[in-house]
Formats: C-alpha cells, structure tokens, sequence
C-alpha cells in the first residue's frame, strides 16, 4: 500500500515544508499550544520550550540531507586514495602549536613569517580542537560531539570540511 501527497494530512505537509524552508515559525503553527516533543528521550513541553527546540535542532544548524554521510554506518576516517593536503600530513600549513597551559591541546600560533586571516586561524584552531578532542574520546564520533557540544550530523560535516582521518594530530 502506498500513500501519494493528496492522502498525507495537511499539517503533515505544512510541517515537513516548514522544516525543508527552515521556517521557525512555520514549523511551530504545526502544533498544539499544549504539545509535547519527545526528541531523543528529552521532552518539550509547550510552546516556548518547542520555539527553543526548533531553533537550535532543527532551524538554527541548517543541516541539510547533503551534509549528511552517504552510509550513516560508514566511518568519516576511512582512508582514502587520494593524497591528503598538508594540513593532515603532519603540519598544520604554516601554524605551530603552543600548550601554554599544559592541557595537551595545543593552540595554534603563526609561524615566522605568515599572518593568518581571523577566519583563516579560526578554521586552523576549530580543526585541531575537533582533533584533540577525537583523540581524547578515541575516535568515537558520538562521544566526541557530546564532548564538543554539537549535534553528530554536525560533526561529521565539519570532519568532511576539515578533511580529518582517523589517527592524525
């Protein structure tokens, strides 16, 4: 038996369009003043703490289905063929890290010479934490995004981005 969009319930398409648009307001219109979101074992109750679920789950992350790994099961640390930039061969492209404090996270400082972008030593910095952090929760990507506080399917983007294999840093 299959279903076709005439048969799916109004709200049901309003919601889903809302969610694909990213529309905060759209979504909640979707329920009852007195609803309650079961997301995960963690429950919403009412209107004001849906308004804060949806915006920091489901609208303020803008996840899409593209950020998402093809094979939910694969690992993000599978090696590949190609040659990985010299970021991951070791270096960190022209940074140095300190660890002023002894934590063993290093943070990253131009090297002599090379001034960084804020948005370039940002980018630097974000991708060796996420790497220290990895290494601290032995690669296991679930562990780390509750260590980092971000969603999994956000940390799998950024891992993408940052182009991070299994064992560096």
């Amino acid at each position: 038996m299959s279903t076709t969009v005439s048969q799916v319930p109004a709200v049901i398409t309003a919601h889903l369009d809302a969610v694909n648009a990213f529309d905060e307001d759209g979504i909640l219109a979707t329920f009852a003043p007195d609803a309650v979101v079961n997301d995960a074992r963690r429950e919403f109750w009412g209107a004001d703490a849906i308004r804060a679920w949806v915006k920091q789950e489901m609208v303020g992350d803008r996840v899409t289905i593209a950020d998402l790994p093809e094979d939910p099961h694969a690992s993000p640390f599978e090696e590949e063929a190609e040659a990985a930039p010299p970021e991951s061969a070791g270096g960190h492209g022209g940074i140095e890290g300190l660890d002023e404090d002894g934590d063993g996270i290093k943070t990253p400082v131009p090297a002599a010479g090379k001034h960084l972008t804020l948005r370039e030593f940002r980018e630097k910095s974000e991708r060796q934490y996420i790497v220290d952090t990895l290494r601290m929760a032995g690669w296991n990507i679930s562990r780390t995004a509750i260590m980092l506080g971000v969603e999994r399917t956000n940390l799998h983007k950024k891992i993408r981005a940052y182009l991070i294999k299994r064992g560096e840093g």
